[in-house]
């Protein structure tokens, strides 16, 4: 039993982040990395300068990019820029 509530305290200790954006009534998860991408995105980086600063790859971060296009139905990097830069200068 000790060991199990050992283990339980370490997951919950490692569990990701979310980050939440508030959409058009719905709420959109984001995980860490893909936030970090986002940020970038939004800074007008490229993903091979994101990648740079985050430590992957820059197909990681395309593939985070594409990960955020479908959890925002959103088809451009601009658009996605926009939703990121009014939820943060409100």
């Amino acid at each position: 039993i000790h060991a199990n509530s050992m283990r339980d305290e370490f997951l919950g200790s490692i569990k990701q982040k979310k980050y939440v954006f508030r959409v058009e009534g719905m709420e959109i998860n984001l995980s860490p990395r893909e936030f970090k991408c986002l940020q970038g995105l939004a800074e007008g980086l490229s993903a091979k300068v994101i990648a740079r600063y985050s430590n992957i790859s820059p197909s990681t971060v395309r593939s985070a990019i594409e990960s955020i296009k479908f959890k925002f139905d959103m088809s451009s990097k601009i658009q996605l820029a926009d939703i990121y830069n009014k939820s943060i200068y409100r």
